[in-house]
């Protein structure tokens, strides 16, 4: 009960100051949420607009979009492998 006796014999300037120190806490989450959310709709609407370019220009044939011929698999480079013992032989 004392925290509350306490509490209670604050100041009002204090209270209004407390209540608007929080007031502006609360504001400036919600404005750093809300610039996230921009920040993600900014991407995801680039990344369509993008992706919606290419594939209007593929149906139009201007390159940009998925080929229809595959392209040549690349011929990996194999390393010689042998399992033979080797004898150093020193003159």
């Amino acid at each position: 009960m004392g925290m509350l006796r306490a509490l209670s014999r604050l100041p009002l300037g204090l209270w209004l100051r407390g209540l608007l120190g929080a007031a502006l806490v609360i504001a400036l989450i919600g404005f750093g949420v809300a610039l996230l959310a921009a920040f993600l709709v900014a991407v995801v609407v680039g990344v369509l607009i993008y992706k919606a370019r290419d594939m209007i220009a593929g149906w139009f044939g201007h390159g940009g979009g998925p080929s229809m011929t595959p392209a040549p698999a690349k011929v990996a480079r194999r390393a010689r492998v042998s399992d033979a013992d080797y004898t150093v032989v020193e003159r």
